[in-house]
């Protein structure tokens, strides 16, 4: 069998560094001038070529591997490694880039043997220890061992310290092989100066200014915000993100600490309230903000309110830790995720842990790392790190039924919250000086029917949570606590105003204002849930649940029986203690969704104008709008001149570049009048009284943007054959009796996503189904409709899916191809000429049944001879339309080849693939030419392919307007 080339295999799992250095695709590293020429030096050195570069995270390590490679292929550095190329690998890029064929440990001990014969190239592993992740290949560390301690090869480690120590552990021969080059976060300081130098290239390189409070507000956000991370490459990654943002925004050439402010709150979901301190904290709106998602808790809210305003006043102090103390199902949960939401613009960014599960003296291990070597990574980690890590170290730490955590528990928590941060059995730090803690404890109330009367027994029961407090809890935790938030019963209207917004909930979920179906709900429905949801030992807690059971059957059956879509008001009461759910007629003209105009306002449509004019003036430069409207007008004259149709040809090829042209012109003409119309509506509607025209200025706002969208894409489709309809051959690769099943899926997919686009005016044929023992071997499909070539084009390559199967009593990887052709619909004239004789054609009747054709009738198999292209077709046809569409399908093949459409069949299939459908580990699917990533698999597989399709379209418009 032949093996892959040396090339071919590091085109699959690395990255040529040395190429891009010299295009200048390399960034060079800041004030890293002894830590490089020490890193060429122990390369070049005659005992041992290997070395690991450590460091915290962002301290610069890849950086300082890309000056050395940029210095090598300039021609700098130790004479004895100027020739020898450098290739960037991962542990993920070598499982997963090297697993074809054989497997990757094959392909791995293949391509490090051609290594050593050639003595190049130089081998960079970013990211070393991932290699012992589950899932990424257990054995990759044991398997490179002997290749490090044998000394023949060059390689450069990266490696951040805490792993790079457990790596040593588990695998104690990497340890000797290689040479430490520690790498430590820079200060401050050090990271201020490198700014001054960054700043001076950016100005130089893109004549953007940015000014001296700029970088120190970069140097104070990163010092407070990223602890878990180091200097310089935390600030250089601020800076840069930065300058992204505020030159896509408008094309700023100036960046000051109010855009540094601005963009690093958008990048991390902070307040920007705590970050820029020009900003004045006001609590009346704060508390408003508060109220506005937890009813009935004014006490609590105004202790939060004044936590808030000492981290306000104090930027320098680390959050503080509250105590919520109160009845179950009143809020507590509740206000945490609102306090999370407006601190850290998510509500993701809350952390619950219940302390009741934390009651043994040995679960303290659980929470902050377990000590076990053998331990799982998870365990070894710790709960708390892991769940920290999922929200960046920034967020809010709930911690319920914190009195029922065991003694050691609560003490180490204590410690915690006092050091804020912590080394656990992984040797990882673990940082949480952006970490508000609250502590949550349960308080029955004493009234029989668990909502408050007046507000004296509020003020009694606020007394009692402070006693229960100081009871319950130790005085070392009511020491740490910065402010007691007190929880109270609910009044009944405060109970109404929460089962209303869950009857809103449960609307929403259940799809009705995304229907623009509007519903008016009797008291009695609120009512009725209130009694049934709402307990003294469950407070609300239930009431969602409750509601989802009361509504839940009579809107299903209502939407289900609707008679008809005019019918747009659902309305929902009580008969005979049930609620019931039924439509009436609603003039569609008075129809105001909430919904809707909750989703956009009349601020973001003004906000957005200037980019969607932005947007529609680059896509009108992108068009040539101008130049098509003179040469319209051009074809209008000849159009009209007395010989115009002398020359027939010539005729019909005008008309058709007349309609294309025409096309482009109205297309942007009514972008400008739809822009118009949004103005015009916006301003109109301004103060939000009428609520008929903010209605109608949003649904135009919304038609602009799909307008818009759909205009975008249709302008990538430039291709001479990009209007025509498709024709997509499908074939599984490889010797898996699995592959036919895997080709067929893939048919399944362009099929579903046609349908999808029925609406659109694609429709889908299949032509061919031709079978072998384990399924099809070969399938056809013409898509028609406009545009479908153009679309479906960036289909053309290999599909590869990675999935598990069973091999005796284990479960291995199996990797799956099925090679997609896409090929125009050409006409008959312009499909290459081939002489009857240089064809052999011939069709036999067929009896049989397929998966995509019920009835199978004939086969055909048609050879061009003198290229030896053969092809076997099995369709519904009857024998002689079988054997015509055959023929016509081998000649546009033929024209393929002669177009560079179709890939030679001797190309592997390892340089082909454009998509990685990854069954077997992550559950998402890959393109490898754009990034693109969709992270749901199944849902791809149902046809939703329109992320893929224009994420490469927009590439390739992007790669063609750069070209020369």
């Amino acid at each position: 069998m032949l093996k892959p080339s040396l090339d071919n295999l590091l085109a699959c799992c690395g990255r040529d560094l040395t190429a891009l250095a010299r295009t200048g695709q390399l960034k060079r590293a800041y004030d890293r001038d002894r830590a490089t020429r020490t890193l060429l030096r122990i390369l070049a050195g005659d005992v041992r070529h290997n070395l690991v570069v450590s460091g915290p995270a962002r301290a610069g390590k890849t950086a300082l591997v890309h000056e050395a490679v940029r210095r090598l292929a300039a021609g700098d550095g130790p004479a004895t490694l100027r020739d020898k190329r450098v290739f960037e690998v991962t542990p993920e890029s070598i499982v997963d880039g090297l697993g074809f064929g054989e497997g990757w440990q094959t392909n791995l001990a293949h391509l490090l043997d051609e290594i050593r014969a050639r003595g190049e190239p130089i081998l960079f592993l970013r990211d070393a220890p991932q290699a012992a992740l589950p899932g990424i290949g257990a054995d990759l560390p044991s398997f490179l061992g002997p290749y490090l301690v044998r000394g023949d090869l060059h390689w450069i480690v990266e490696s951040l310290d805490w792993r790079l120590r457990d790596l040593f552990n588990h695998h104690p021969r990497w340890g000797p092989a290689l040479v430490l080059l520690p790498l430590d976060a820079g200060t401050p300081e050090e990271a201020r100066r490198i700014l001054d130098d960054v700043c001076e290239d950016v100005y130089l390189l893109r004549n953007i200014m940015v000014d001296e409070a700029a970088r120190d507000a970069i140097v104070e956000m990163c010092e407070r915000f990223v602890p878990g991370q180091a200097f310089p490459g935390k600030a250089i990654d601020l800076l840069e993100y930065t300058l992204g943002v505020a030159d896509e925004a408008s094309g700023e050439r100036h960046i000051s600490a109010s855009d540094v402010y601005r963009c690093f709150g958008e990048r991390t979901g902070l307040n920007r309230l705590f970050l820029d301190p020009a900003i004045t904290f006001r609590e009346a709106p704060v508390r408003q903000y508060l109220a506005e998602y937890v009813l009935g808790q004014e006490p609590a809210i105004g202790a939060v309110v004044r936590a808030l305003t000492r981290m306000h006043d104090d930027p320098g102090r680390p959050p503080g830790v509250l105590l919520f103390v109160g009845p179950v199902g009143v809020g507590k949960i509740e206000l945490a995720r609102t306090l999370a939401r407006f601190l850290f613009g998510s509500a993701d960014r809350l952390v619950c842990l219940d302390m009741a599960d934390y009651a043994g003296a040995d679960d303290v291990a659980a929470l902050l790392g377990d000590p076990d070597d053998q331990a799982p990574e998870v365990a070894r980690r710790g709960q708390l790190a892991v769940c920290l890590e999922a929200i960046g170290g920034l967020g809010v730490a709930l911690l319920d039924d914190f009195e029922k955590a065991h003694p050691l528990v609560q003490a180490r928590f204590l410690a915690l919250c006092d050091d804020r941060q912590f080394i656990n059995a992984m040797g990882e730090p673990v940082d949480l000086h952006n970490v508000l803690f609250v502590f949550a404890s349960n308080v029955t109330p004493d009234q029989p029917g668990g909502f408050l009367v007046s507000t004296e027994e509020g003020e009694r029961f606020i007394a009692q949570v402070q006693r229960h407090a100081e009871s319950l809890l130790s005085s070392a935790t009511l020491r740490c606590v910065d402010d007691i938030c007190p929880f109270q019963p609910l009044r009944r209207g405060d109970g109404r105003g929460i089962a209303f917004r869950q009857v809103r909930e449960f609307l929403a979920r259940v799809g009705l204002p995304s229907s623009r179906i509007e519903v008016e709900i009797e008291d009695e429905v609120i009512e009725l849930a209130l009694e049934q949801g709402y307990s003294v030992q469950q407070g609300a807690r239930m009431l969602g649940q409750q509601i989802e059971n009361l509504l839940g059957m009579p809107v299903r059956q209502a939407l289900a029986a609707r008679p008809s879509t005019s019918d747009n008001l659902l309305r929902l009461y009580v008969r005979q203690g049930q609620v019931e759910a039924a439509f009436a007629p609603l003039d569609d003209a008075a129809l105001t969704s909430q919904a809707e105009l909750d989703h956009w306002t009349l601020d973001h449509v003004q906000a957005t104008i200037p980019a969607l004019e932005g947007r529609i003036a680059t896509l009108e430069e992108r068009d040539q709008v101008d130049e098509a409207q003179s040469r319209v007008d051009d074809l209008l004259r000849i159009l009209g001149r007395s010989d115009f149709w002398e020359d027939e040809g010539t005729a019909s090829q005008q008309l058709a570049e007349l309609e294309r042209l025409s096309r482009r012109v109205e297309r942007a003409r009514a972008l400008r009048r739809l822009l118009g119309e949004v103005k015009s509506l916006a301003a109109e509607a301004q103060g939000g009284r009428d609520r008929e025209l903010v209605w109608q200025a949003l649904r135009a706002y919304a038609g602009l943007e799909h307008d818009l969208d759909a205009a975008e894409l249709e302008s990538c489709l430039t291709g001479p054959w990009d209007h025509r309809d498709a024709i997509l051959l499908i074939r599984p690769e490889g010797e898996s009796p699995a592959g036919p099943a895997w080709a067929l899926d893939m048919a399944r997919v362009i099929l579903d996503w046609t349908r999808l686009h029925q609406v659109d005016g694609l429709e889908a044929l299949v032509w061919d189904e031709t079978r072998g023992a384990n399924g099809p071997q070969s399938i056809v499909i013409q898509v028609r409709g406009e545009g479908a070539f153009g679309l479906l084009k960036g289909e053309t390559g290999t599909h590869r899916l990675a999935q598990s199967r069973q091999d005796g009593a284990t479960r291995v990887r199996e990797v799956l191809h099925a090679r997609v052709t896409v090929l125009p619909a050409w006409s008959d004239d312009e499909l290459v000429t081939v002489p009857p004789q240089e064809c052999f054609v011939q069709g036999r009747p067929l009896r049989a049944s397929g998966e995509l054709l019920p009835r199978l009738r004939s086969q055909v198999v048609a050879v061009h001879q003198p290229s030896e292209t053969e092809l076997t077709f099995t369709s519904d046809l009857a024998q002689a339309e079988a054997e015509s569409r055959a023929l016509w399908l081998l000649r546009a093949m033929l024209t393929a080849r002669e177009a560079g459409l179709l890939a030679p069949e001797s190309q592997p299939v390892w340089g082909t693939v454009v998509r990685t459908y990854d069954q077997y580990r992550t559950n998402q699917v890959r393109d490898h030419r754009t990034g693109h990533v969709v992270q749901d698999m199944r849902r791809v597989l149902e046809g939703h392919i329109d992320e893929f399709l224009q994420a490469y379209l927009r590439q390739q418009a992007n790669l063609a307007s750069q070209t020369p």
